[in-house]
């Protein structure tokens, strides 16, 4: 997955109005907002979610994102977050009251050509997030 850079090409996130600020880990992104109002960016921890693998008839993905708090508590760190998103079952997001974000998605994808994409998670070996690479280059997490 290509890091942030000066010159992005359009992606899903960026159309939500998000930037890529850390490297993406297994799924779970790092972004901050580019809020138009003046008001200062804010930074969360986020992912793509489809509740089955991605085929012809879907037409919309999840999107979950998780305000950083600031200040941070001494023993958490955005990285920190995003190892504890790794190791969540995305299926539980929405039950724990963290709503996400009905998304779209782009029209003219070709779904043979979808790179499936298996994530270990931190500290087991057992537990696999499956996931799927966009040709956008967003990744989006599936049961």
């Amino acid at each position: 997955m290509k890091k942030y850079d000066d010159n992005p090409q359009p992606t899903l996130l960026q159309k939500l109005g998000f930037i890529q600020v850390g490297e993406m880990l297994g799924g779970v992104y790092h972004v901050k907002n580019t809020p138009t109002d003046g008001t200062a960016p804010i930074e969360y921890i986020a992912l793509m979610y489809s509740p089955v693998p991605i085929t012809p008839t879907t037409q919309s993905l999840q999107f979950f994102a998780l305000p950083i708090p600031a200040p941070l508590p001494k023993d958490v760190s955005p990285l920190r977050m995003q190892v504890h998103f790794q190791n969540l079952d995305a299926r539980r997001l929405e039950e724990s009251g963290l709503f996400p974000i009905n998304v779209e998605l782009p029209t003219g994808i070709q779904y043979d050509n979808l790179k499936p994409i298996e994530y270990v998670r931190p500290g087991e070996t057992w537990r696999i997030r499956h996931c799927i690479q966009l040709p956008t280059g967003d990744v989006v997490c599936y049961n």
